[in-house]
């Protein structure tokens, strides 16, 4: 037992070693880091972008993307229920869907679904 601890210790310790730098996240489909080029996938609860200057691509069904950051790009490739974007001069586009609800409380947004 005690290896199999120590075994998986050594693991999550690796795995935080070799995660890009750029990226910090909360959850599965939370990012909070700046300047990133990333695919999420969104999970449950859906993708809660906070950070600025990002480039990303969101994959799977969701139900909300969230985005309070700034100067992001953001592309979604599969349906999403809800946007919800209170940011400032964000770039959302959803590919070949149309039927979102979106709510744009932020600056210079540009949400095309």
């Amino acid at each position: 037992m005690k290896n199999r601890i120590l075994t998986i210790a050594a693991a999550t310790a690796l795995g935080a070693a070799l995660a890009p730098a750029g990226i910090a996240a909360a959850g599965p489909g939370d990012v909070f880091g700046s300047g990133i080029t990333q695919t999420v996938h969104c999970m449950s609860d859906g993708v809660s972008v906070s950070g600025s200057r990002n480039t990303l691509t969101v994959v799977a069904h969701c139900d909300l993307l969230m985005v309070s950051g700034d100067s992001n790009v953001i592309t979604t490739s599969y349906p999403i229920k809800n946007i919800v974007v209170t940011g400032r001069d964000n770039i959302i586009k959803c590919d070949g869907y149309y039927g979102t609800k979106v709510s744009d409380r932020g600056f210079g947004n540009v949400v095309k679904c």
